[in-house]
Protein backbone atom coordinates (compact mmCIF):
# COMPACT_ATOMS: atom_id res chain seq x y z
CA UNK A 1 0.00 0.00 0.00
CA UNK A 2 0.68 3.89 -0.02
CA UNK A 3 2.03 4.16 3.26
CA UNK A 4 4.85 1.52 2.83
CA UNK A 5 5.69 3.41 -0.24
CA UNK A 6 6.23 6.85 1.72
CA UNK A 7 7.85 4.90 4.11
CA UNK A 8 10.50 3.64 1.35
CA UNK A 9 11.25 7.18 -0.17
CA UNK A 10 11.38 8.65 3.01
CA UNK A 11 13.57 6.40 4.42
CA UNK A 12 16.18 7.05 0.97
CA UNK A 13 16.19 10.42 1.86
CA UNK A 14 14.29 11.60 -1.21
CA UNK A 15 11.47 13.26 0.68
CA UNK A 16 8.24 13.46 2.41
CA UNK A 17 5.05 13.03 1.23
CA UNK A 18 1.21 11.94 1.88
CA UNK A 19 0.27 8.67 1.12
CA UNK A 20 -1.65 9.44 -2.25
CA UNK A 21 -1.10 7.23 -5.01
CA UNK A 22 0.12 9.84 -7.27
CA UNK A 23 3.79 9.80 -5.38
CA UNK A 24 4.19 6.33 -6.63
CA UNK A 25 4.70 7.58 -10.21
CA UNK A 26 7.22 10.44 -9.05
CA UNK A 27 4.46 13.38 -8.46
CA UNK A 28 6.74 14.54 -5.30
CA UNK A 29 9.09 17.40 -6.17
CA UNK A 30 13.00 17.14 -5.05
CA UNK A 31 16.78 17.54 -5.44
CA UNK A 32 19.48 16.48 -7.56
CA UNK A 33 21.29 15.80 -4.93
CA UNK A 34 18.63 14.00 -2.54
CA UNK A 35 17.82 11.50 -5.98
CA UNK A 36 21.23 10.78 -6.51
CA UNK A 37 22.29 9.69 -2.83
CA UNK A 38 18.69 7.25 -3.09
CA UNK A 39 20.15 5.96 -6.57
CA UNK A 40 23.33 5.44 -5.07
CA UNK A 41 21.87 3.35 -2.30
CA UNK A 42 20.37 0.89 -5.16
CA UNK A 43 23.68 0.46 -6.55
CA UNK A 44 25.11 -0.02 -3.15
CA UNK A 45 23.16 -3.04 -2.18
CA UNK A 46 20.63 -0.75 -0.40
CA UNK A 47 23.25 0.93 1.86
CA UNK A 48 23.26 4.36 2.37
CA UNK A 49 26.40 7.20 2.75
CA UNK A 50 25.46 10.75 4.23
CA UNK A 51 25.72 12.73 1.31
CA UNK A 52 28.44 15.37 0.80
CA UNK A 53 29.07 18.77 -1.65
CA UNK A 54 32.58 19.16 -0.19
CA UNK A 55 34.24 16.52 1.70
CA UNK A 56 37.37 18.65 3.10
CA UNK A 57 39.12 21.89 3.06
CA UNK A 58 42.64 22.16 3.45
CA UNK A 59 44.70 25.45 4.32
CA UNK A 60 47.32 26.57 2.19
CA UNK A 61 50.29 23.66 4.38
CA UNK A 62 47.85 21.18 2.94
CA UNK A 63 46.17 20.86 6.73
CA UNK A 64 42.79 19.88 6.71
CA UNK A 65 41.08 22.62 8.49
CA UNK A 66 37.14 21.05 7.93
CA UNK A 67 36.07 17.47 7.22
CA UNK A 68 32.84 16.16 6.44
CA UNK A 69 33.53 13.28 7.68
CA UNK A 70 33.01 13.62 11.78
CA UNK A 71 34.07 9.98 12.56
CA UNK A 72 37.02 9.44 15.21
CA UNK A 73 39.79 6.80 14.84
CA UNK A 74 40.40 6.26 18.57
CA UNK A 75 44.41 5.45 18.23
CA UNK A 76 45.24 5.74 14.78
CA UNK A 77 47.79 8.25 15.63
CA UNK A 78 49.72 6.03 18.19
CA UNK A 79 53.29 6.49 17.90
CA UNK A 80 53.78 3.15 16.90
CA UNK A 81 52.00 -0.24 16.05
CA UNK A 82 52.18 -2.47 18.56
CA UNK A 83 51.25 -5.64 16.88
CA UNK A 84 47.03 -5.15 17.77
CA UNK A 85 44.73 -5.52 15.56
CA UNK A 86 44.67 -1.80 13.14
CA UNK A 87 42.51 0.74 14.06
CA UNK A 88 39.18 0.98 12.22
CA UNK A 89 36.73 3.96 11.32
CA UNK A 90 33.25 2.77 12.91
CA UNK A 91 31.18 1.95 9.97
CA UNK A 92 29.96 5.29 8.00
CA UNK A 93 26.97 3.90 5.74
CA UNK A 94 22.95 2.54 6.90
CA UNK A 95 20.88 -0.14 5.28
CA UNK A 96 17.91 2.27 3.69
CA UNK A 97 17.31 -1.07 1.34
CA UNK A 98 16.78 -4.60 1.77
CA UNK A 99 20.18 -5.67 -0.44
CA UNK A 100 17.71 -8.24 -2.23
CA UNK A 101 15.15 -5.51 -3.22
CA UNK A 102 17.89 -2.80 -4.37
CA UNK A 103 19.25 -5.49 -6.72
CA UNK A 104 15.79 -6.37 -8.02
CA UNK A 105 15.05 -3.00 -8.90
CA UNK A 106 18.41 -2.51 -10.17
CA UNK A 107 18.13 -5.11 -12.35
CA UNK A 108 14.74 -3.75 -13.65
CA UNK A 109 16.41 -0.50 -14.64
CA UNK A 110 19.05 -2.52 -16.30
CA UNK A 111 15.86 -2.99 -18.82
CA UNK A 112 15.49 1.10 -19.40
CA UNK A 113 18.75 1.10 -20.92
CA UNK A 114 18.91 -1.97 -22.99
CA UNK A 115 15.86 -2.01 -24.26
CA UNK A 116 13.56 0.76 -22.80
CA UNK A 117 13.51 5.33 -23.05
CA UNK A 118 16.84 5.37 -22.34
CA UNK A 119 18.49 2.80 -25.05
CA UNK A 120 20.23 5.51 -26.29
CA UNK A 121 22.87 4.76 -23.79
CA UNK A 122 22.99 0.63 -25.38
CA UNK A 123 25.64 1.26 -27.06
CA UNK A 124 28.26 2.33 -24.57
CA UNK A 125 29.05 -1.13 -23.62
CA UNK A 126 28.77 -0.65 -19.92
CA UNK A 127 26.40 -2.89 -16.89
CA UNK A 128 24.19 0.69 -16.34
CA UNK A 129 20.73 1.45 -14.62
CA UNK A 130 18.53 4.39 -14.53
CA UNK A 131 15.52 5.89 -15.03
CA UNK A 132 14.33 8.54 -17.06
CA UNK A 133 11.48 11.19 -16.14
CA UNK A 134 9.47 13.72 -17.90
CA UNK A 135 6.85 15.88 -16.07
CA UNK A 136 3.74 17.28 -17.36
CA UNK A 137 4.05 20.30 -19.31
CA UNK A 138 7.00 19.33 -20.17
CA UNK A 139 8.37 21.21 -17.42
CA UNK A 140 11.04 19.17 -16.84
CA UNK A 141 12.96 16.11 -17.67
CA UNK A 142 15.46 13.70 -15.81
CA UNK A 143 18.05 11.16 -16.46
CA UNK A 144 19.05 9.11 -13.13
CA UNK A 145 21.34 6.34 -12.97
CA UNK A 146 25.00 4.98 -13.41
CA UNK A 147 27.67 1.87 -12.87
CA UNK A 148 27.94 -0.44 -9.58
CA UNK A 149 30.84 2.25 -8.86
CA UNK A 150 29.27 5.97 -9.79
CA UNK A 151 25.74 6.99 -10.19
CA UNK A 152 25.01 10.27 -11.84
CA UNK A 153 21.54 12.63 -11.99
CA UNK A 154 21.06 14.76 -14.96
CA UNK A 155 18.23 17.38 -14.58
CA UNK A 156 16.57 20.27 -17.11
CA UNK A 157 14.02 22.67 -16.14
CA UNK A 158 13.96 26.62 -15.57
CA UNK A 159 13.91 27.89 -11.86
CA UNK A 160 10.06 29.37 -12.64
CA UNK A 161 8.54 26.36 -14.46
CA UNK A 162 7.70 26.73 -17.81
CA UNK A 163 7.27 24.37 -20.50
CA UNK A 164 10.21 23.10 -22.58
CA UNK A 165 8.53 22.23 -25.36
CA UNK A 166 6.17 19.38 -26.48
CA UNK A 167 8.95 16.95 -27.92
CA UNK A 168 10.98 17.27 -24.10
CA UNK A 169 11.34 13.92 -22.99
CA UNK A 170 14.13 12.69 -20.30
CA UNK A 171 14.99 9.88 -22.63
CA UNK A 172 15.67 12.53 -25.70
CA UNK A 173 17.33 14.90 -23.37
CA UNK A 174 18.78 14.28 -20.11
CA UNK A 175 19.61 10.40 -21.24
CA UNK A 176 21.99 12.28 -24.16
CA UNK A 177 23.77 14.35 -21.30
CA UNK A 178 24.47 11.79 -19.14
CA UNK A 179 26.02 9.21 -22.17
CA UNK A 180 27.89 12.56 -23.26
CA UNK A 181 29.31 12.44 -19.38
CA UNK A 182 30.32 8.78 -19.46
CA UNK A 183 31.63 9.00 -22.81
CA UNK A 184 34.40 12.10 -21.52
CA UNK A 185 35.12 10.06 -18.20
CA UNK A 186 34.98 6.97 -19.73
CA UNK A 187 38.07 5.44 -17.69
CA UNK A 188 36.45 6.51 -14.20
CA UNK A 189 33.73 3.64 -15.15
CA UNK A 190 33.86 0.28 -14.20
CA UNK A 191 33.15 -2.51 -16.40
CA UNK A 192 32.34 -4.89 -13.60
CA UNK A 193 28.59 -6.47 -13.70
CA UNK A 194 26.19 -5.58 -10.71
CA UNK A 195 26.54 -8.21 -8.94
CA UNK A 196 23.53 -10.38 -6.78
CA UNK A 197 23.29 -10.29 -2.84
CA UNK A 198 22.89 -13.61 -1.21
CA UNK A 199 19.54 -15.12 -1.47
CA UNK A 200 18.78 -13.98 -5.27
CA UNK A 201 17.90 -16.45 -7.56
CA UNK A 202 17.71 -16.83 -11.01
CA UNK A 203 14.99 -18.60 -12.82
CA UNK A 204 14.50 -18.69 -16.62
CA UNK A 205 10.94 -18.21 -17.74
CA UNK A 206 9.20 -17.91 -20.96
CA UNK A 207 8.59 -14.67 -22.64
CA UNK A 208 4.72 -14.18 -23.54
CA UNK A 209 3.47 -14.88 -26.78
CA UNK A 210 3.37 -12.04 -29.07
Amino acid sequence: GMENVVKQIDRVGIGKYPAYLSFALGAGETTVLKLSNAYSALANNGVQYPPTLIDFIQDRTGKVIWRADTRRCNNCAMAEWDGKPMPRLAARGKQVIDPRTAYQVVHMLEGVVTRGTAAVLRDLGLPLFGKTGTTTGPTNVWFAGGSPNLVSVVYLGYDQPKSLGGFAQGGTLAAPIFKQLVQTTRTRWDGRPFIAPPDIRMVRIDHPHQ
